[in-house]
């Protein structure tokens, strides 16, 4: 009788798994989307996210609510995620600091791969070092001849310890076989006003965060950390052009969602990231702040999430980088 009560269980749950499972992927989403970005509203994966949420908001019928929960580098924020209803309707912006975390705290809270169904890449900013123009630092070839006779004497800002600039320019100063000094900034826009007022004579971030500094001629572009040369910048050569090896960083910032989330929902959602970044005004805002736009599967997300891992964990390690 046990038996036949637990066969008959069994197979009730397999009918409901058959009938119910592809009808609530076909029907979501249900209600409102919860976007939690790690970030404060302004910020550079905010603006992306604010941006997605209003095209998926128009296709897919349910408002995307952004629910910005920036500090503590994000492992609140991404930990709420971690344990949420695998439903879609609550997803991350996945930035670098899911990452970089690893290797900056001994325990997180959550499995940085296992916990998280990888969705899709919005798009991707590659770091750039700029100069003061009054720092005498006119090309990066200069950069480095000075730093090269003077090791550690030579100050740059970046947003923090342990954030995308930091690494970044450990990177490019291990490339380059140069030393350089960290003056660490709560924030990039204090390190970016101190670098164009002059009291440190670089400055190391996004193109998208640096924007108004390098329209207005603050700040001097001396290298871009990416592929290729960005169109706003034809005269900034990247890493690669001076020779430089896997000097280059990019930050990306795409969607996440809680492990076991549906694969048919992870696939809708990922089909309308790589539809919004096609559409003519995410072009023209990615195009404007020299974004690469995103759109990739999640299996290429996932890839990629492993790939920094990979590059970022051992890193800060060997530096020996805490955070502050």
């Amino acid at each position: 009788m046990r038996r036949l009560a637990t066969l008959l269980f069994a197979a009730a749950a397999t009918l409901a798994a058959t009938l119910f499972g592809p009808v609530s992927a076909q029907t979501y989403p249900a209600k409102p989307v919860r976007v939690i970005v790690p970030y404060p509203a302004g910020a550079a994966g905010d603006i992306l996210a604010r941006l997605f949420g209003e095209y998926a908001a128009q296709k897919l019928g349910q408002a995307f609510v952004i629910d910005n929960r920036p500090g503590g580098a994000g492992i609140a924020a991404t930990d709420g995620v971690a344990k949420a209803i695998a439903d879609g309707h609550t997803l991350l912006l996945t930035g670098p600091n899911h990452v970089t975390n690893v290797g900056l705290f001994p325990t997180l809270p959550y499995d940085p791969v296992k916990d998280f169904a990888f969705i899709s890449v919005i798009g991707t900013d590659y770091v750039m070092i700029m100069a003061n123009p009054k720092s005498g630092f006119g090309s990066i070839q200069e950069l480095i001849t000075k730093a090269k006779a003077a090791p550690g004497t030579i100050n740059y800002s970046s947003s923090g310890i342990g954030t995308g600039g930091h690494l970044a320019m450990e990177v490019f100063q291990k490339a380059a076989g140069i030393k350089l000094f960290h003056i660490p900034y709560k924030g990039s826009t204090p390190a970016m006003t101190d670098t164009a007022s002059g009291q440190v004579p670089l400055n190391i971030t996004s193109y998208s965060a640096a924007q108004p500094y390098l329209t207005s001629g603050r700040l001097l572009p001396l290298v871009i950390g990416g592929p290729e040369r960005l169109p706003p910048l034809p005269n900034t050569p990247t890493t690669g052009e001076i020779g430089l090896k896997n000097a280059e960083v990019g930050t990306f910032f795409g969607l996440s969602a809680p492990a076991k989330t549906p694969p048919a929902v992870i696939k809708l959602l990922a089909d309308t990231v790589a539809e919004a970044v096609r559409s003519e005004k995410m072009k023209a805002r990615l195009k404007a702040t020299a974004t690469i736009p995103g759109g990739i599967t999640p299996q290429q997300f996932s890839a990629l999430i492993d790939s920094e891992l990979n590059r970022w964990t051992p890193l800060i390690r060997q530096l020996g980088i805490k955070p502050e």
